[in-house]
């Protein structure tokens, strides 16, 4: 009889205990949701309760999204899978709100007028943007979007549409003053498209171009367009090609000696075959590191 009342009082007080959970102090919950994955905090911790959401959309949680990295936690191969992958966009905006910084959109998920000023909406603090599929938004979303984003510092962009990023361009140039870093994953970089970037936003101090080709022409255009710009990464794709006559095969922007000199007045100008520099800010759709030389 003892022994019953005794393993009575410890269900009573193991039932209390669980009942405790959610008034756990916020530091706590926040040390223990730091090791659950982002999916799992998004789509099942936060529904627990008030406090435990609360914790889930701290700043300290929910102020970087990426779904790039979520999609390799599940099988996005799928229909399926790629429409589980946008509720959790939906609902890791919607859950972080104001204190959301950096935002990275894969090139899995079309990104539409909706989706773009849902999240404007939600997370006007944004300072980075990836943005990896730009091509089911209108020019008409692009610009509502980024009038919410008024401070955003940096962006990548993945395009093989002049249309697209002469929108994206444009709403930049008109709505964000404090714009500097611009990454582009592109086939090709043409003089036309260095242009619209040094029309659109001239004050760029940080460009980073990951594409199979780079036109002298092009190179040119942004180092006479981009009068405040500080560095230049470009990050190309190789040819199998051999010169007749030295037998190295080198692109034209590596040696072009007004491309060269135009280039001197930079504090950084690189230039590297794609997957052969590691190291290489160009080569990643990341947020850009801050301290690159």
């Amino acid at each position: 009889m003892e022994n019953s009342t005794v393993a009575s009082r410890t269900t009573e007080e193991a039932g209390e205990n669980f009942r405790d959970w959610p008034k756990l102090q916020t530091d706590m919950l926040l040390k223990i949701f730091a090791l659950v994955s982002v999916m799992d905090r998004i789509l099942n911790v936060s529904a627990v309760c008030h406090s435990w959401r609360s914790a889930c959309s701290d700043k300290i949680l929910s102020s970087t999204l990426d779904t790039s990295e979520i999609r390799n936690e599940m099988d996005s191969k799928t229909r399926r899978g790629r429409t589980r992958l946008m509720v959790i966009l939906i609902c890791g905006v919607n859950l972080a709100g104001e204190n959301l910084t950096t935002l990275i959109i894969d090139s899995i998920l079309e990104v539409n007028d909706k989706i773009l000023t849902q999240a404007a909406k939600r997370c006007p603090n944004l300072k980075y943007l990836g943005l990896l599929w730009p091509y089911g938004a209108t020019s008409r979303g692009l610009r509502t979007a980024f009038e919410s984003w008024t401070n955003l510092q940096s962006m990548s962009i993945s395009f093989n549409s002049l249309l697209s990023h002469v929108n994206i361009f444009k709403a930049i140039g008109q709505n964000c003053p404090n714009f500097t870093e611009l990454k582009v994953h592109a086939p090709f970089v043409s003089q036309e498209t260095a242009q619209i970037a040094s029309q659109f936003i001239p004050h760029l101090k940080v460009l980073r171009l990951q594409c199979k080709m780079v036109s002298k022409d092009a190179a040119v255009a942004v180092l006479d367009g981009l009068q405040d710009l500080e560095e230049l990464y470009i990050s190309i794709q190789k040819v199998e090609y051999v010169a007749p006559v030295t037998g190295v095969f080198r692109p034209a922007i590596m040696r072009d000696p007004r491309v060269l000199s135009k280039a001197s007045r930079l504090r950084v100008y690189h230039v590297c075959y794609t997957g052969e520099c590691s190291s290489c800010p160009a080569s990643s759709m990341g947020p850009p590191p801050s301290n690159v030389v």
